[in-house]
């Protein structure tokens, strides 16, 4: 069964103002290449060996290697966070990313997220799993576990420009939910 497209060939769910705000946001947007971090995305990169300043950031950077995942609260309280970390709210929508590739994953995070958000939901759950991926230990000839590939960039959606307008926080989700596979997702409320 294929779903309805509306104007510009998305799904008719969006309104015709959705669509004009969606490519108003994103005409601008150029993909960046996903082995170097870039301090300015319009900049260009600086030569290798230049001193770098340090950068400033409006939330935490992600290091693809650690395990704990969180991002810090923005306009939550104590409580609240809290209150998400132990797993307390009420979960109104899931995702599950198993089977995704990572466009696909962040396609269906950006889509999840705004319609959670316009469906005037608070706390959702998404799940990455925790991967099988291996990483090679420089210092031995051993592997040893590293988080899979859509955990370690789940934080980097979540922070991108089109879901970062909607989330507040996320943290990992606790056993009984997916535990390090998942993820607790704090949306802003909608007063629409």
């Amino acid at each position: 069964m294929s779903e309805k497209k509306g104007p510009g060939g998305f799904d008719a769910s969006f309104s015709k103002d959705d669509v004009n705000l969606w490519k108003a946001m994103t005409k601008d947007i150029q993909k960046l290449d996903e082995t170097y971090t870039y301090a300015d995305p319009i900049s260009e990169p600086p030569p290798p060996g230049a001193d770098m300043p340090e950068p400033v950031f409006d939330h935490p950077v992600t290091d693809p290697d650690r395990t704990d995942i969180l991002l810090q609260g923005r306009d939550v309280d104590k409580r609240t966070a809290e209150k998400l970390r132990k797993g307390k709210f009420a979960i109104e929508g899931r995702l599950d990313l198993h089977g995704y590739t990572q466009d696909e994953a962040q396609r269906a995070i950006e889509d999840f997220v705004l319609r959670a958000y316009q469906s005037q939901k608070r706390c959702v759950l998404i799940i990455t799993g925790k991967g099988n991926g291996k990483k090679q230990n420089e210092d031995t000839d051993w592997t040893v576990p590293a988080p899979g590939v859509l955990r370690r960039r789940l934080p980097d959606w979540l922070n991108g420009p089109v879901t970062s307008l909607y989330v507040l926080q996320f943290v990992p989700a606790q056993p009984k939910d997916g535990g390090d596979g998942a993820f607790y997702v704090y949306l802003r409320r909608n007063r629409a």
